[in-house]
């Protein structure tokens, strides 16, 4: 656990060197088409040039969205927020025994080739606050106070 969390950090450090702000112009035709094509709706969008990956920000329905394109346009990740009723029945399960007493705060999902990660922030009163990573079977991958 331990470990992930010093690589969450050392990815979003290494990250926020190395992102640059561009401009639509910048962004090769084929990922602008990618982009327009799935995400019609998109709002308040800024595109970032993260070492070889497109990064584009941009929220629909008031909820924040980030897709890293490669330079041919294909998805190398997607991290959009959503709502709790859109976790899958076994993270709303485990968070309701495991974690009672807590409510959910925020629920971000990351996905990727490899693998799909829910984000959960969760919250009880004023003063606990903890952030729990799930597989996407449910699994706890990291719970840390936040």
């Amino acid at each position: 656990m331990k470990n992930l969390k010093l690589m969450a950090s050392a990815l979003l450090i290494t990250t926020m060197a190395s992102a640059q702000d561009i401009k639509l112009e910048q962004v090769p035709p084929s990922i602008q088409k990618n982009f327009k094509n799935e995400y019609s709706k998109a709002k308040d969008v800024e595109w970032e040039l993260d070492g070889e990956l497109y990064e584009v920000e941009f929220e629909i329905n008031k909820m924040d969205h980030e897709v890293w394109y490669d330079k041919d346009g294909k998805v190398m990740r997607l991290e959009k927020e959503i709502s709790a009723k859109e976790l899958p029945s076994t993270i709303i399960s485990l968070i309701k025994s495991k974690y009672a007493g807590f409510k959910i705060d925020k629920a971000q999902i990351t996905t990727t080739e490899q693998r799909t990660i829910y984000e959960v922030e969760l919250e009880k009163g004023w003063t606990e606050e903890r952030k729990v990573l799930f597989d996407k079977d449910g699994k706890v991958l990291s719970d840390f106070e936040d």
